[in-house]
């Protein structure tokens, strides 16, 4: 589809969308968002928000992107089924006083979901690098993710409880540096991360994070953290840990 400056309620659109959707045995799409050369430029498809009457621009949305994706079922009796979607190239949002930037490379996430009976079992996947940043008048600020290889799984056996792992590794670059601990953090699940549904806490699990911490999960819902050389930390639950930046 091509859009030659389409104007409808001051919007105008421009630039071109290549779509594909198949819907056989596996259900799968493509679409392209611009030129597909990566590259944000005049000539990618563009959406400008104007004042009453087209007067004045008051925000312009340019997307040079390609995305992909799948679903399909194991079985007739779709008791496992299989995601996918990939994306790469760059988008931006510039209006009200900010610029907004992401970008993607490689990217992509996987997901298998099966049923058991009595439960089901989870496993999503995540690979390459995706980043985002805002410039005000402040200043710049973003930050960008490089998975490699990021497996997070999620087991209800039906007993009252779920077993989550995380295992891979992702890469933290945030802008400015010092806006948090910056680094690959490679993650190692050697125990699940058991949550109670009976108490409403975690109860297990133990992670080891770059080989030198290590994230233990107790029975009473607090979380001992241990770093190489240090004494211990432990915390009152794992939402306690949501504001700690180095973990």
């Amino acid at each position: 589809m091509t859009f030659d400056h389409c104007r409808e309620y001051d919007e105008d659109t421009n630039g071109v969308v290549v779509e594909t959707i198949s819907a056989d045995a596996v259900e799968s799409f493509s679409i392209r968002i611009g030129d597909g050369d990566g590259t944000l430029e005049a000539t990618d498809f563009t959406v400008t928000d104007y004042t009453t009457g087209y007067a004045d621009v008051t925000d312009t949305e340019t997307m040079d992107l390609t995305l992909s994706g799948s679903w399909r079922c194991a079985n007739e009796a779709c008791s496992s089924t299989t995601s996918s979607l990939t994306a790469n190239g760059k988008e931006s949002y510039v209006g009200y006083g900010f610029e907004l930037t992401g970008a993607y490379s490689h990217f992509g996430m996987s997901d298998t979901l099966t049923y058991t009976g009595v439960g089901s079992r989870e496993t999503f996947t995540v690979n390459g690098a995706a980043s985002e940043t805002v410039t005000d008048d402040t200043g710049t600020y973003g930050q960008a993710l490089t998975f490699y290889g990021l497996v997070a799984s999620q087991e209800d056996t039906g007993m009252n409880y779920v077993d989550d792992t995380i295992d891979g590794t992702v890469v933290f670059d945030f802008t400015p540096d010092d806006a948090c601990y910056e680094g690959a953090f490679a993650i190692d699940t050697q125990t699940p991360i058991r949550f109670s549904f009976d108490t409403y806490m975690t109860v297990a699990g133990k992670v080891v994070i770059n080989g030198n911490v290590t994230m233990t999960y107790n029975s009473d819902g607090t979380v001992t953290v241990a770093i190489a050389g240090q004494a211990p930390t432990t915390y009152d639950n794992v939402s306690s840990l949501e504001y700690v930046c180095a973990l």
